[in-house]
């Protein structure tokens, strides 16, 4: 997938497949548009993000 931002083309990462454990999917950082996290869905509710903030606060983030 592709995408415009401010004129140029962007590559999306694909969906992340959804594991047995969890709905996954790609966000993109909102400080650096070239990189991104993966926020993962359990079943029981809760969420997780690969991103530093969450990584090390175990808080939610943004990403979520």
């Amino acid at each position: 997938l592709e995408f415009m931002m401010k004129g140029q083309i962007n590559f999306v990462p694909p969906p992340v497949p959804t594991g047995p454990y969890g709905r996954k999917k790609s966000v993109r950082s909102h400080t650096d548009p070239s990189v991104f996290y993966t926020v993962t869905t359990y079943p029981d509710g809760r969420k997780t993000c690969t991103c530093p903030h969450f990584k090390y606060r175990k808080i939610p983030c943004k990403h979520m």
